[in-house]
């Protein structure tokens, strides 16, 4: 037995990932097995299959394991880059116009904050995997490639067959879930062994497509908030026509959105409607000794279809797996939050009044780019869900997205009429009612993802 930390399988972004163990060299593949070390129990039985591409899965990894470290980053780098602005230790460059009761500030901004939470979020996310055993969690997992030899053929194989073994004394078995999970002959003998070998474990279902839409809305809001700081200097016709450009590229993150969410849908139906006759593997061996376990653990073929479509697929679905999870939205507010601090700072530098500041703080940090955006996103991803299946094909997918976006952002144009206030008691209000759009919009998400 042989285990490796989920954090080491990271290194290097994730090169342990990258390639099928088949596309690589015999030093190579035994470089992978000097990776991992013996082990008595594992925290974690990583569950994937090698037909799905491994940037997929280590953009999920890094997620799982690092959005702290990444929440961390952003935090020290936002902060710190305030700090530098409010001291004027880095050039204000771009103009920046600020009304409160009938008196107007000049003043120069800067989107250091922003680029400060850019790379906070970043570094914070890739650097997570070599943070000492202090900080983190380090859980010991099985993982193929790594506790599997790959070039002595008789400890392959005995690895191969001791899959069962190893599932007895592993806490937790992970699914990497992607499409082509279902069809793998050997995917399936896991699922089947592990609620057979280990009837007290835990079954986690790992979807890789929501990862993938945590980071297009990261990378959407990122480019948005650029976009609004570049058009600042703009007048009139420009800073429309700039506006016009941007919304085209969010536009088309959010129709990759909905074509994301929709493996959700197909995770469903391949649950719903499996059949062990329609999984595949390479070796006819493999073939017929996976079936013979599964027969022998649950009587017939179709038993253990019957177990996968009813109380497999309720226990997967009971922990909602399939929708953004919150601590990725609190990485995402991260965005515009840091966006505003810059025009904070362009207020603290040039002295202006406290009352003006807490204006400015209720109503555009904290009411718009927090609560506001949170809940607006909130729609936005409901939006997505509810819709993600094309009603028709061609053009008329294209406009189906054109309407989800018009409404998506019509909501967000109402909280910046809403926050474009010069009064400290509208400000407070502004930021009161963004804080219950925020409650309300999480409140019917639960509800419906709950449904």
């Amino acid at each position: 037995m042989r285990g490796i930390p989920l954090q080491k399988t990271l290194w290097h972004l994730g090169v342990l990932w990258r390639k099928s163990p088949l596309a690589l060299s015999p030093e190579a593949r035994t470089g992978l097995w000097k990776m991992s070390a013996p082990a008595s129990t594992f925290d974690i039985f990583l569950s994937h299959t090698w037909h799905t591409p491994g940037k997929w899965k280590i953009l999920s990894l890094f997620f799982q394991s690092g959005w702290r470290f990444s929440f961390l980053g952003w935090f020290v780098g936002a902060s710190l880059m305030l700090l530098a602005s409010t001291h004027k230790l880095l050039p204000l460059f771009i103009p920046y116009r600020s009304n409160f009761d009938g008196a107007t500030i000049s003043c120069g901004a800067a989107s250091r904050c922003l680029l400060g939470s850019l790379l906070g979020h970043g570094l914070g996310l890739l650097l997570s995997p070599y943070a000492p055993s202090a900080c983190a969690r380090r859980p010991l997992c099985f993982l193929d490639v790594a506790s599997i030899h790959q070039t002595d053929r008789e400890l392959m194989e005995r690895g191969i067959y001791s899959i069962g073994g190893f599932l007895h004394v592993s806490k937790e078995l992970q699914v990497l879930w992607s499409a082509p999970y279902l069809s793998r002959l050997w995917c399936i003998f896991e699922l089947a062994a592990y609620r057979t070998a280990n009837p007290s474990g835990r079954v986690v279902l790992s979807p890789l497509f929501v990862e993938c839409g945590a980071c297009i809305c990261i990378l959407g809001a990122y480019f948005a908030a650029f976009l609004f700081v570049f058009a600042l200097p703009l007048q009139h016709f420009g800073i429309y026509v700039v506006y016009v450009v941007g919304l085209l590229p969010i536009y088309v993150l959010m129709h990759l959105l909905r074509r994301n969410i929709l493996a959700k849908h197909q995770l469903f139906e391949g649950l719903r409607f499996f059949t062990l006759a329609e999984a595949r593997c390479e070796s006819d061996f493999d073939h017929d000794f996976i079936h013979t376990a599964i027969r022998a653990w649950y009587g017939s073929a179709e038993a253990f279809t019957a177990y996968v479509q009813g109380s497999l697929r309720q226990e997967l679905l009971a922990s909602k797996p399939t929708t953004i999870p919150l601590r990725y939205l609190v990485l995402l507010v991260g965005v515009p939050f840091g966006l505003s601090l810059d025009f904070l700072a362009a207020l603290i530098a040039r002295e202006a009044p406290m009352e003006w500041l807490l204006t400015e703080f209720l109503a555009g940090c904290l009411g718009f780019n927090l609560c506001w955006f949170f809940g607006s996103v909130q729609i936005a991803l409901f939006l997505c869900d509810r819709f993600a299946a094309p009603w028709r094909g061609g053009l008329f997918d294209y406009l189906q997205t054109l309407v989800l976006f018009l409404i998506f952002f019509g909501v967000y144009f109402l909280g910046s009429l809403m926050a474009s206030t010069s009064n400290l008691w509208h400000a407070l209000a502004v930021a009161s009612a963004s804080l219950l759009f925020a409650i309300v919009t999480l409140v019917c998400r639960r509800a419906a993802v709950g449904s």
